[in-house]
């Protein structure tokens, strides 16, 4: 009977749905783009801004609100492709300015904009969504 409990737990057990964004902007001055990420307390790692989706939103909606909690970007471009990263759906966002970022969550230290090369000296303080974009990035797999 105790296979059928965990075989029961194991089956109730619903994978979280996890959505943020990848939001990018071009800095003129240092020729080359920087991405928004955030410090998480739990993770002790940089990460790109994300959450857990709730039954009441769509993929997108869940998107930007953790989005907006995570850094105070809003009203980013209706457009934006879609790619999976790690356990993670991310949308790919190019902004035209450099928008302050402040973290209105409580799970998030600090939010910045960071290089590639930034984001490379971090290492081994960056989340597996950060380490699988990097390398598709130099793979040239990113559509943006």
């Amino acid at each position: 009977s105790s296979d059928l409990t965990t075989m029961e737990s194991i089956q109730q057990k619903k994978p979280r749905r996890i959505y943020g964004g990848i939001i990018r902007h071009f800095d003129s001055n240092l020729g080359q783009y920087v991405y928004a990420v955030v410090w998480e307390r739990h993770a002790d790692a940089w990460s790109f801004p994300k959450g857990t989706w709730k039954a009441s939103e769509d993929a997108r909606q869940c998107a930007d609100r953790k989005i907006e909690q995570e850094t105070s970007i809003k009203g980013l471009p209706l457009h934006a492709h879609r790619i999976h990263v790690g356990w993670t759906h991310l949308y790919l966002f190019t902004v035209p300015e450099k928008y302050e970022l402040r973290s209105k969550d409580k799970t998030v230290s600090e939010a910045r904009w960071m290089t590639v090369e930034d984001l490379e000296k971090q290492k081994p303080f960056i989340n597996l969504g950060i380490q699988e974009f990097l390398q598709r990035m130099r793979k040239g797999t990113i559509p943006f």
